[in-house]
């Protein structure tokens, strides 16, 4: 399906933190949405989301020290890391939920099967049932493989992934089996 090109002013307003690394912004699937930190009314980070066609901010409620933010597919529901956990929390309200332990995180994206893939401190990548439930293995790859980064491509069946072995000139992008 064609897409227009689409030409948009995406302030985050005076209160936005930068994020770390490349996690500053997640787009919704739909490309309608975008969530990002922001200094709360008592100054601590929480995460905040704004509607692309509109200019109004919403906080999270839930979301303080969040960060690393990204989309379910259905747009809906927000991943995040904080207080070394990986949590969810919905769109429509709700307290977060965690999901599992996360004090080193590389990374995580959201399958259309339900799974989050993540990064976890450099190990394997593991797939969280997004419902809850025990992580599992996605992939068998060598153990000296750092896979960081993942990235759920269409379809479920595979993962992109980020292999760091020790300096970024060894670094380089694979697709693994998914889910």
């Amino acid at each position: 399906m064609d897409h227009p090109l689409i030409r948009l002013d995406a302030s985050l307003g005076p209160d936005s933190i930068p994020g770390r690394r490349n996690f500053a912004v997640a787009i919704s699937p739909d490309g309608t949405r975008i969530v990002f930190r922001i200094r709360g009314a008592d100054g601590k980070p929480l995460l905040a989301t704004r509607l692309l066609d509109q200019s109004a901010i919403t906080p999270l409620p839930g979301t303080e020290d969040g960060s690393d933010a990204f989309f379910s597919p259905d747009g809906q529901w927000i991943g995040f890391t904080a207080d070394d956990k990986l949590k969810k929390v919905s769109l429509r309200g709700g307290a977060p939920v965690a999901l599992t332990d996360a004090s080193r995180f590389d990374g995580a994206s959201w399958g259309e099967n339900g799974d989050i893939v993540a990064s976890l401190g450099g190990k394997q990548p593991l797939g969280i049932p997004a419902s809850g439930g025990s992580p599992h293995a996605v992939t068998n790859r060598d153990k000296g493989a750092r896979l960081l980064l993942p990235q759920v491509l269409p379809g479920g069946n595979d993962v992109l992934f980020t292999d760091f072995r020790t300096t970024l000139a060894d670094a380089s992008i694979e697709v693994g089996p998914g889910q």
